[in-house]
């Protein structure tokens, strides 16, 4: 397949205008990585530092041109028509050998990519790159009927892998829910509840608040571990070095632990201790709880807390000065009331919460499929679909 450079194929596009006082303009943007434009925010005229504004029409090619060595070129689509754009983002129109989707796929390339990088390079401003730069850029360039059959081969398969994704993301979702429902069970009144066995208790007469404060030793380094938001589970961190650190003292978790952080539950920053992080290491931003043996699971814990009913209510009886800085305290999870399930249903969710986490540790479909892409893309513009 020949290439070509930009230049023989594209022109600049000169739709300048004055801005005017009182006018709300549509504002055009660029994402990284070949992610497409999309509309920011309005602008009046009377607020921008530029003299002159460029209108952009549907299919221009646009370029950031601080970003573009990170991808940030698109082509325009038809709901953006009629937007503006500064002198950052230098517009193109295409010539008639051009197919604004064969373009597109082009923008989501390495290739892409790597040529406007090494364009970039060595200029003034941050790198930015020149539009007489960016039109040295090669592409290759099939018939257009070529390009228009390759395009739609492409998306084809991409729209597939969109499908994919989207039910690889309703099977983590279900976990969740499926999880939730087990845990708080909406589908019975308090009666049905009582006569199933559950219990309406304070956490704190079925868990202790259990901490295991070890001295820091300078020479040490101490496996760390954070909390997702939204009770996602936790994830490691960056060991914590001992030399580094300003904390005297640092707590040790114990696999079976239910933890929160005090600083972040008002965004969800619940989790359960699996083996996987059995002895690692936390600031006292912290709390861990051991539950009661026979009488409550970390796990139901943990899934009583997914639902952000439940850790809203607890930040809103926190203390503190503006909404990040309120924190819950230990206290306050010990005397939050839920209903506690019997034991075969709190293993039950035990049950699901270990296939959760097999799912995600045998979970490669995100770096698979973006394998996938790049290696459809990269066969498209050798010549191979």
């Amino acid at each position: 397949m020949s290439t070509v450079k930009l230049k023989e194929i594209l022109t600049p596009a000169s739709r300048w205008e004055a801005p005017v006082a009182g006018t709300r303009y549509r504002q055009l943007g660029v994402r990284l990585w070949g992610a497409g434009a999309y509309e920011r925010e309005p602008l009046d005229g009377a607020g921008t530092k530029y003299a002159q504004l460029n209108r952009v029409k549907a299919n221009d090619v646009v370029v950031n041109k601080i970003w573009a060595r990170n991808g940030s070129v698109a082509i325009v689509p038809p709901v953006l028509d009629g937007a503006v754009v500064s002198n950052e983002f230098p517009l193109f129109e295409a010539g008639p050998r051009l197919l604004p989707e064969w373009f597109e796929l082009f923008t989501k390339t390495a290739d892409c990519w790597d040529q406007c990088d090494k364009k970039a390079r060595g200029t003034s401003g941050q790198n930015r790159i020149r539009p007489e730069k960016f039109l040295e850029v090669e592409i290759p360039l099939p018939s257009l009927d070529e390009q228009k059959r390759i395009a739609a081969k492409v998306q084809e398969a991409m729209g597939a892998l969109d499908r994919a994704a989207a039910l690889h993301a309703q099977t983590v979702a279900d976990f969740d829910r499926l999880l939730i429902a087990l845990a708080h069970r909406d589908d019975l009144t308090d009666e049905q509840k009582r006569e199933r066995g559950w219990r309406k208790l304070r956490l704190g007469d079925v868990m202790h608040l259990d901490l295991d404060p070890v001295k820091v030793d300078p020479s040490q380094d101490y496996p760390n571990l954070g909390i997702y938001s939204f009770a996602n589970g936790l994830f490691e961190k960056p060991p914590i070095s001992g030399l580094a650190t300003s904390a005297a003292v640092l707590n040790r978790v114990k696999s079976g632990q239910f933890i929160f952080s005090r600083l972040f539950a008002f965004e969800g920053s619940y989790g359960y201790v699996s083996a996987d992080f059995d002895g690692f290491y936390v600031s006292g931003e912290y709390p861990t709880f051991t539950c009661v043996s026979g009488e409550c699971r970390a796990e139901f814990v943990y899934a009583h807390f997914k639902p952000e009913r439940v850790w809203q209510s607890l930040s809103a009886k926190s203390k503190g000065l503006g909404l990040r800085r309120q924190r819950v305290q230990p206290p306050a999870i010990l005397a939050h009331e839920a209903w506690v399930p019997p034991m075969p249903e709190q293993d039950r969710i035990a049950e699901v919460l270990t296939a959760q986490r097999n799912f995600a540790a045998s979970d490669t479909f995100k770096k698979d499929a973006e394998a996938l892409r790049r290696s459809i893309l990269s066969k498209a513009f050798r010549g191979e679909l």
